[in-house]
């Protein structure tokens, strides 16, 4: 863009601002919701821990490769289009997830690596394609500055993610009452009124400490 038009160098720069800061936030909103939901899958799925890390792991393997698909995709195609398509295909695979977990597949760990997959190697174009266009409409003495202004965008994209999922999601009791709501009482239980903090912390056999019920508390703080 020319400077002989300052006026509309000025608004055609606050609008790639805008739309490059509300791209790479809008990339940060469908990566953390990924990251936040685990425990409630371990607890619909039953995943022991290496189940409910592998599709995340393939997430970073596939965004590693897709630095190097960014790079090529930068040398052929504007980082517009590419931008464009990558947070269609980021967004589609976040649905995609959503509608594998509500389908209760067996083959539903299998389905939800290959969407994390391809999910990696969309996410990966965001930062270079947003920063190239930056750079571009940037001048090099400004950059740094602005450069600390506009990357609030994956702070704040990271928080707006989380916070989605608060919203969005039952609270982690309704998933525990899910879990375990066909459980019913031991025979042994009893419906005395349970110990309080005080008692717990300050009743102890610990009699290495003394024979009083309250020594543990007394002399193991110091």
């Amino acid at each position: 863009m020319s400077v002989a038009n300052p006026a509309l160098l000025r608004r055609y720069r606050a609008q790639l601002f805008t739309a490059t800061w509300l791209s790479y936030a809008g990339f940060y909103i469908c990566r953390k919701v990924d990251a936040v939901v685990k425990h409630p899958l371990k607890l619909q799925f039953g995943f022991d821990d290496e189940q409910i890390a592998l599709p995340w792991t393939i997430y970073l393997i596939f965004y590693m490769l897709g630095q190097f698909v960014a790079a090529w995709l930068g040398r052929r195609m504007e980082s517009r289009r590419v931008l464009a398509y990558s947070m269609s295909v980021a967004a589609a695979c976040n649905i995609v997830l959503g509608l594998l977990v509500d389908s209760h597949q067996a083959s539903v760990l299998l389905w939800i690596c290959v969407t994390m997959g391809i999910h990696g190697l969309a996410q990966a174009t965001g930062w270079p394609h947003t920063v190239a266009l930056f750079a571009n409409w940037t001048r090099r003495s400004e950059r740094g500055t602005l450069f600390g202004v506009w990357g609030t965008c994956y702070q704040l994209g990271a928080v707006a993610g989380k916070g989605l999922f608060e919203l969005a999601s039952p609270s982690q009791t309704a998933f525990a009452g899910t879990k375990f709501a066909g459980l019913t009482k031991s025979p042994f239980s009893t419906t005395e009124k349970q110990n309080t903090i005080e008692d717990v912390t300050h009743y102890n056999n610990f009699y290495e400490f003394g024979t009083d019920k309250s020594d543990p508390a007394k002399y193991a703080q110091n």
